[in-house]
């Protein structure tokens, strides 16, 4: 490791011990380095530090065991692009729904400020970016909390999405299958996905093409319940991803 990047790492330490959560632009901005090279040296810190979300955390902060640790530093550039598409389809005064996970919290971040949108979700991480974002109205789903995927559970939770209708809900997966459909790692994220998708008007998967293939545990959909695909490609409808998946 280089004494540039280890003087980086000891900043960042410095400024996460005095000032809690650190988001990866602004760190980005006050080292004078990319946001990418933040990441490098994240990866580097030796398990001192880690990305949660588009933040810089303490590892103590997660116990050493959060799933989306290494979510985020996996595809990151296909999930930015796939992400990019997304925040491109919201429009003035909508209502989006944000699932949980790695790819969520970097579409949060994309969001541009003062359109007036409500943003519904039940990811901590999703909900710590969104809040920050001028003219963002946020509807946080509590419940009980899970670290794995800083995902919240439980039916009085379900109860608030069943009273909110959305514009646009963008579904998180863990695998897109051509006969098998789609699903994701964790059981407890099923009722929420479900009941966003019953009370949306359009639904979107987001995920990487690297999900695409694959089978998780937790089937929760077909893919013909979404009106389109979104990966680091562009948003195409199902026919167009059948043969991909």
């Amino acid at each position: 490791m280089s004494q540039k990047s280890q003087r980086r790492i000891e900043a960042m330490v410095a400024a996460v011990v005095s000032g809690g959560h650190q988001p990866i632009r602004s760190i980005s901005e006050t080292l004078g380095v990319s946001e990418m090279t933040v990441r490098r040296d994240v990866a580097g810190s030796r398990g001192r530090l880690a990305v949660l979300g588009g933040q810089i955390v303490a590892n103590a902060d997660n116990g050493g065991n959060y799933a989306l640790n290494s979510e985020e530093n996996s595809h990151v550039v296909a999930k930015l692009a796939a992400s990019r598409h997304a925040a491109a389809m919201i429009d003035l005064e909508d209502t989006v729904f944000l699932d949980c996970g790695s790819t969520m919290a970097h579409l949060a971040s994309l969001i541009p400020p003062d359109l007036g949108i409500t943003v519904v979700t039940y990811a901590l991480n999703v909900a710590s970016i969104a809040s920050r974002i001028s003219g963002v109205n946020l509807v946080m789903i509590g419940g009980v909390f899970h670290s794995a995927s800083a995902a919240f559970s439980g039916p009085a939770g379900l109860e608030v999405i069943n009273g909110v209708r959305i514009n646009k809900a963008f579904i998180s997966a863990g695998g897109v299958h051509r006969t098998l459909g789609v699903s994701c790692s964790n059981f407890y994220e099923v009722p929420a996905k479900l009941t966003a998708l019953k009370n949306a008007a359009n639904a979107y998967v987001l995920s990487d093409t690297s999900k695409y293939g694959r089978v998780k545990p937790a089937h929760f959909s077909e893919l013909t319940a979404f009106n389109g695909f979104i990966n680091e490609d562009g948003v195409f409808p199902r026919t167009d991803i059948e043969p991909l998946c």
